[in-house]
């Protein structure tokens, strides 16, 4: 009786969660607005959660998946800047190519997948410091319209790559 009940407690918890949130904010913060906002947020930890489990079934670590997810997009901004379309493409590039230097790390240098990706996460968030500040002393302007394009056209890309 306890397994079947196990398998439904996420679920119960969270409709609890939504509900005590809604009776104490009567309402006003659950609505489609809202929820969209939600959904769209939560788009980038689901397809780095993917890439988690699928590391973590092989039996290894990645602890770079903050800083990828932080430093790829900010490497796919400049180059939007100096290329006007080249965002999707060069975030993809940066994640596979840090994705490559951790599998390299890992099996030819045999390190362990924990100490490989923990040295490597220091690397780039130091890397991401440097372009964090060079960003923010406003070294260039963003396209957004592409920003807009991208908002409405990432949740179909994304159920395209899920199938």
């Amino acid at each position: 009786m306890s397994k079947k009940i196990d398998k439904y407690i996420p679920i119960i918890v969270f409709v609890l969660f939504v509900s005590v949130i809604s009776i104490l904010t009567k309402g006003r913060n659950i609505n489609f607005t809202n929820i969209k906002h939600i959904l769209n947020q939560s788009v980038a930890l689901i397809i780095s959660g993917m890439g988690v489990i699928f590391v973590m079934s092989q039996g290894s670590l990645d602890l770079t998946q903050g800083s990828i997810l932080v430093l790829a997009p900010l490497i796919g901004i400049f180059s939007e800047n100096a290329i006007p379309g080249s965002f999707i493409p060069v975030v993809i590039l940066v994640g596979m190519l840090i994705g490559l230097m951790t599998g390299s790390i890992f099996s030819l240098l045999k390190v362990p997948s924990f100490v490989a990706t923990l040295c490597l996460s220091f690397v780039l968030r130091t890397s991401l410091i440097f372009y964090g500040i060079i960003f923010l002393e406003g070294m260039f302007t963003f396209h957004l319209t592409f920003l807009c394009w991208i908002n409405r056209n990432i949740k179909f890309l994304f159920l395209f790559l899920l199938c």
